[in-house]
């Protein structure tokens, strides 16, 4: 009977360390050759009995196989598993073409890994790139309102300023620390105050102004 093919894909614990082969065991022949990660050509099975399942395969009619492990990076994906009812099927030559085609294989899983991994990190670009881009426009949209309200505030600033400066009273506007935040022209006029003492604290330009009242006492007290 011409010998079958079956790409086997079984558990196991740990694969055995660079260099260190796991002795026969209990264990089917596909597992030890994935835990070995190498190849195993038996040309005659019913002669070297090596793992349990032997007796069983024998008594079925299996008496030859091949099998090669499909390794990529440092794992094993699964194994290429030749078997036939007769024996001294499998030669050297079988078994460098299986490892080649199984090479082959895992070449191909690490192409296929790259390839996921490229995508990946594409798909993360992509998401980053779109949060970047959202962050971008909510700032553009906080900077347009603070435009906004700065505008709206210069409007009622210009506002108020032009109010103060049409009245006929002199009016002086003092903020936090008595700075001097606004006076109108009238206010200038009234007590011929010179541009150096405006931006400054009101104490200053009390004391200016002192001199040129009847009381000025009086006047502090009402402050």
């Amino acid at each position: 009977m011409d010998p079958g093919l079956q790409i086997v894909h079984e558990k196991y614990s740990e694969p055995a360390p660079d260099g260190e082969v796991v002795a026969s065991t209990g264990r089917s022949a596909s597992l030890w050759v994935i835990q070995n990660r190498q190849p195993l050509l038996r040309k005659n099975i019913s002669g070297e009995l090596r793992f349990e399942p032997d007796d069983r395969r024998v008594a079925e009619g299996m008496l030859s196989d091949l099998i090669v492990p499909i390794v990529v990076g440092d794992g094993v994906a699964g194994n290429f598993n030749f078997t036939s009812r007769a024996p001294d099927i499998y030669t050297e030559e079988h078994l460098e073409t299986a490892v080649a085609v199984a090479d082959g294989v895992a070449a191909a899983a690490r192409l296929f890994e790259i390839q996921r991994s490229k995508d990946s990190l594409e798909e993360q670009v992509t998401a980053r790139a779109s949060e970047l881009e959202q962050a971008n426009l909510k700032l553009k949209e906080e900077i347009a309102q603070r435009a906004q309200v700065e505008e709206e505030l210069g409007d009622n600033e210009r506002l108020l300023r032009s109010t103060i400066e049409a009245t006929g009273d002199g009016i002086l506007v003092v903020g936090a620390n008595d700075r001097v935040i606004l006076c109108n022209d009238r206010f200038k006029t009234l007590w011929q105050l010179p541009d150096h003492l405006f931006g400054s604290d009101s104490e200053k330009m009390l004391t200016f102004v002192k001199p040129q009242m009847k009381d000025p006492e009086a006047f502090e007290r009402r402050l």
